[in-house]
């Protein structure tokens, strides 16, 4: 059960269509305006959950931006289920922007939010989106942890999912939020394939939350 937050609002929830996927969703409880909505995509858990550190990162994602949070694992499929992992994200993406309102949230304001693994996927999604012209992302946050070398199969999708856009592939923005020494390295590879990208230190989150309500902001309908 999560703990109980005087500012927040938590409910777990499983979503209709999606590929019935378990989420949780955070809602600002003193918030004086629709705030924008986050999809935020963990780093898979090898309990096919969330992360403390990332449900903590989600909860202050809530507070600093004041945004409608909605964390959702990348979860393998179901049995007898054709659908990947990213599949079913793209599912649960598609679905959030279609009832964003519904949820209390702008739909004009889609932040798309990553860690590790995650953030990786949000990379390939934002592409998509940015091909089908739908969903309207107005900004990505990728977050990288760890001050050494990432996990093999972390390091791998990121390299992956960056390397294979197309030069000049122009995606949502991104803000990159990442522990000492890895910043630089992840920004000059969006950068190299032409995503526009904001470079902050994980440990200094209230400059993230600021970069994000500036660019969330300009983004209102």
């Amino acid at each position: 059960m999560p703990e109980i937050d005087a500012l927040q609002r938590v409910a777990d929830l499983r979503l209709r269509g999606a590929s019935a996927m378990p989420v949780r969703v955070r809602w600002p409880t003193r918030a004086r305006t629709v705030g924008p909505l986050a999809v935020f995509l963990p780093d898979p858990d090898p309990r096919n959950g969330v992360d403390r550190a990332d449900d903590e990162l989600c909860r202050r994602l809530c507070a600093g931006v004041g945004a409608v949070v909605l964390c959702a694992p990348l979860r393998s499929a179901r049995l007898g289920s054709a659908d990947s992992p990213l599949e079913r994200a793209a599912s649960v993406l598609e679905w959030s922007a279609e009832h964003a309102a519904e949820l209390g949230a702008d739909p004009n304001r889609l932040l798309l939010a990553g860690s590790g693994a995650g953030a990786a996927a949000a990379v390939v999604l934002a592409l998509r989106a940015r091909d089908r012209g739908w969903p309207r992302i107005a900004r990505q946050l990728l977050v990288l942890r760890g001050g050494g070398a990432c996990p093999d199969d972390t390091c791998a999708a990121a390299r992956s999912a960056i390397d294979e856009l197309p030069t000049r592939a122009a995606a949502a923005p991104a803000i990159v939020a990442a522990s000492e020494g890895r910043c630089r390295p992840a920004a000059e590879r969006l950068r190299a394939r032409g995503i526009d990208v904001d470079e902050h230190p994980l440990e200094e989150l209230e400059s993230v939350w600021r970069a994000l309500r500036r660019a969330l902001g300009e983004n209102a309908a």
